[in-house]
Parts: structure tokens; C-alpha cells; sequence
């Protein structure tokens, strides 16, 4: 989603919001100077201020159950793949919807219609999806709620409200079990700076980063906060400068290892046309590469406005014409 919303604040309020965190290239914080998010693993060496070490590991695994390939798929090499439509059949009853992401394990689609968050299942990746309808406990009037992801542990929500009048902003729903209705949900303050629309937001399928793209004058910048373990709060958002630039960076998702980053792009040296495109790291606490263009004969026709990558990095679903269309990795 693109802000139309005309804004009135300078972005140095955007800057300022972030400076308790530390506003440096990517998401790798070894060599700066400190705050250096401590409560995701990283070091901060009192003698000098500087950020030392960084979670080494890599992310922890997720469900796998309507995963294409259980090993995903793989993008390092730009000229080995393609993204090529399925028959048509796979989105079963998702055809239309706006903001869709998929849950760890890539059986559910989360997505919104009508203003209010609605989910849709697969039995396995082979099988269509069909409605489950709207999540319950969310609804509340005057709002419009977009965005929703949700951890592996199907214990906590997060999404995007509007309220009229009022800067959108993220936030957080959280039940007792995965049988149970949301319970209320309430602003996630690292996610959601001051004065600005906070848009297109979706957790790693991890659940240890959130990624989004908030509104400055002018288009939307990536960021992404951390946190170490899915009880703990996120730290306040940074700017992922490498991914970041003049015009729209949005709709971001990423896969469950966090080495494959997918998005949509007007940056200049893009042509300034709105394409999907994608970045990749050998390391999840490395910065991203060069940004790419989503190889694939359907991508390379048209304008598009929203896409996201499903967890094994193996689908890729983009809105078109008002209908959204599932794309499969296909090898060259």
C-alpha cells in the first residue's frame, strides 16, 4: 500500500524517532557506535561504545508443512530461476484481497478485504485455498486494519489499524492458544514512529524481525527491528539503508532462513516503474546485495503495487488488475 496522504511533518521526525536505535547500513551493527540492540544479541563494549558481536546463529526453524520444497528454494544465482503463473487453481478462494502474507508454516493467507483482517488455509501446497473469513476479536468499528502476520507459535498478530484522522499505526494481538479469538490489541510503540503512516508491515516467519515501510515525504524507506526471543518486546525500527532510496520501497517480506528479501520499487535506477524486486545475503546479519529485478515473463509486463514472498522462498504472490495471481519458482 502506498500512502496518497499528503505529509505535513519534516522527516526529521522520522529520523528522530529512530534515534534510540542505531541507524546504520542493513541490520548488521558490529563496528558502530552503540545502542546496538543488546536485547538481540549484539554487544556493546563499555570501554569503547562500540557494537562488538552479533547473533551468530542462524534463525530458528519454522514449520515446514505446506512449504513447496522443505529446503526451499534457492535465489543466489539471478540467472538460474524464474517465476513463472500456476494453472490459476492454488489461490483457491483468494483470488481478491488486498495485503496478503502467508504464516510461517504456508498453510494460512492473511490478508485484508472490506477494512477488516480475514484468513484463508491450505491443507498442503498442492491444495487450494479456501475462506475461513474474518479474525475474531479484531473487529472494531472506524478502523481499517491491514498488514497481519503472525508468529510461528500462532500466538501473537501483528498488523496495521487506521483510524480516521489519525496516523496509521502497528499493533499487537495476542491469545492463549491457537484455538482462542484474539484478545485486544494495543500499539506497538518500536514499530509505529510518531507522525507518519506506518504501512506494509510483515514479521520474518521467524518472528524475531518486523519489516515495514513507513511514509516520509516523497515515498517509503525500509526498516526492520529485532528481538531475541518471541516473548521479548522489538526494539525500536532502523532504516535498512542498502535496501532504501529515492521513491516507494514497499511491501516488503522476507523468507525463513532471512537471507531472500522481496519488495515493490520505483527507484530510479529502475526506470521508475513500480517492479518487484529482490535482494539476497549469504548470512542473516549481513547487509542485502544488489537490489534485482523478480526474474519471470508475467513481472516484466506490467505495473505492480503489492506482492509477497511466501517462507521457502518457492511463491510469490502479486495483486494485478485488482486479482491476486500465484507465481512458482521454476528453475532454469
Amino acid at each position: 500500500m502506498f500512502s496518497a496522504r499528503p505529509l505535513s511533518l519534516l522527516l526529521g521526525a522520522l529520523i528522530a524517532a529512530s534515534a534510540s536505535g542505531c541507524v546504520v547500513p542493513g541490520d548488521t551493527l558490529e563496528g558502530k557506535e552503540c545502542p546496538c540492540a543488546e536485547g538481540s544479541g549484539w554487544v556493546c563494549n563499555r570501554l569503547t561504545s562500540i557494537c562488538e558481536a552479533g547473533p551468530a546463529a542462524a534463525p530458528p526453524p519454522v514449520p515446514t508443512t505446506c512449504w513447496v520444497r522443505a529446503e526451499g528454494c534457492d535465489w543466489s544465482d539471478p540467472t538460474a530461476f524464474t517465476f513463472e503463473p500456476d494453472d490459476g487453481s492454488g489461490l483457491g478462494d483468494v483470488s481478491r484481497a488486498d495485503n496478503v502474507g502467508f504464516s510461517p508454516d504456508a498453510c494460512t493467507l492473511y490478508y485484508d478485504a472490506s477494512r477488516e483482517l480475514r484468513h484463508a488455509r491450505r491443507a498442503s501446497a498442492d491444495a487450494p485455498f479456501e475462506d475461513q473469513g474474518a479474525l475474531p476479536g479484531l473487529e472494531q468499528a472506524g478502523t481499517e486494519q491491514t498488514s497481519a502476520s503472525i508468529t510461528p507459535d500462532g500466538l501473537q498478530l501483528f498488523f496495521a489499524r487506521g483510524r480516521a484522522g489519525e496516523w496509521v499505526e502497528v499493533e499487537r494481538a495476542t491469545r492463549a492458544d491457537v484455538e482462542s479469538a484474539w484478545g485486544p490489541s494495543t500499539r506497538v510503540d518500536g514499530l509505529s514512529f510518531s507522525g507518519v503512516d506506518n504501512w506494509d508491515g510483515l514479521l520474518a516467519p521467524h518472528g524475531l524481525r518486523y519489516y515495514w515501510s513507513p511514509a516520509r515525504p516523497g515515498g517509503q524507506d525500509v526498516f526492520v527491528a529485532s528481538r531475541a526471543a518471541l516473548e521479548d518486546d522489538f526494539d525500536v525500527g532502523v532504516r535498512v539503508d542498502e535496501l532504501s532510496g529515492p521513491g516507494n520501497q514497499a511491501e516488503v517480506a522476507v523468507t525463513a532462513d532471512d537471507r531472500v528479501v522481496t519488495f515493490v520499487s520505483n527507484a530510479p535506477e529502475l526506470g521508475g516503474e513500480h517492479a518487484v524486486v529482490y535482494a539476497t545475503r549469504e548470512r542473516w546479519g549481513e547487509p542485502f546485495g544488489p537490489i534485482r529485478a523478480v526474474p519471470g515473463e508475467l513481472l516484466a509486463e506490467a505495473t505492480e503495487f503489492e506482492t509477497t514472498v511466501s517462507p521457502d522462498g518457492c511463491e510469490l504472490l502479486i495483486q494485478r488488475d485488482g486479482r491476486v495471481l500465484r507465481l512458482l519458482y521454476t528453475s532454469r
